[in-house]
């Protein structure tokens, strides 16, 4: 093997390490990705199911939030893939056209610290992604076809070095908040600062009688 085909292969590995070794295992999804699949399939399938003959579509958002938007951002993508003609809000449409309306809409995603390495740091979370969704469907003179709500929740286990890959810097509503369980928190972290400081008072004063 030559010197150079030796320094092609070490360039080659340096920079293919760091992308294995830091890239997000097949199978782990993001909180976006979950949440997506937690509020848009079932607003989809409500309109499949009034068999609706129109593909005209209004979607009007009660409350203003950054999720609020998102939500309806994605919604309309998936209209669009299903070549349905999307209006807006205040224009005026003559005809059949079906009215979605987002009443509610909210989510929250907490990390529970599962497993603990023997330095008593959490290694492993149980990543719990709970959904609120309130909405309706009416028609052009607006009559209700469907009102409902749903509250889907999602549950897994990912590592701590995971935590970080799965959330998404432009949308809050993606980051999660770190709960641990009552009893370490109430027991175990007050005994644990409670014997380090006394050890460290002894070995002070130990030390100091010593000299």
């Amino acid at each position: 093997m030559t010197e150079k085909l030796r320094l092609i292969i070490y360039i080659n590995c340096l920079i293919l390490f760091p992308l294995v070794l830091f890239a997000q295992p097949a199978g782990i999804q993001t909180n976006e990705e979950i949440i997506a699949e937690q509020l848009c399939p079932p607003v989809m399938h409500t309109l499949d199911s009034l068999s609706m003959d129109s593909t005209r579509v209004k979607i009007k958002l009660e409350k203003k939030s950054d999720l609020g938007n998102w939500l309806i951002k994605k919604l309309q993508e998936q209209f669009i893939q299903k070549q349905v003609i999307l209006y807006d809000t205040s224009a005026e449409v003559s005809g059949n056209l079906l009215v979605v309306k987002i009443n509610t809409v909210d989510s929250e995603i907490f990390y529970r610290g599962k497993k603990r390495n023997l330095f008593l740091r959490t290694t492993k979370f149980e990543r719990i992604i709970s959904s609120y969704l309130s909405y309706s469907v009416q028609n052009q003179s607006g009559k209700i076809l469907f009102s409902g709500s749903i509250n889907p929740e999602f549950r897994d286990v990912l590592s701590r070095s995971k935590l970080k890959t799965v959330e998404s810097n432009h949308y809050s509503f993606t980051k999660g908040q770190k709960i641990d369980s009552k009893f370490f928190a109430y027991f175990f972290e007050p005994l644990l600062v409670t014997v380090t400081t006394v050890g460290v008072v002894y070995l002070f004063f130990s030390l100091r009688s010593g000299s």
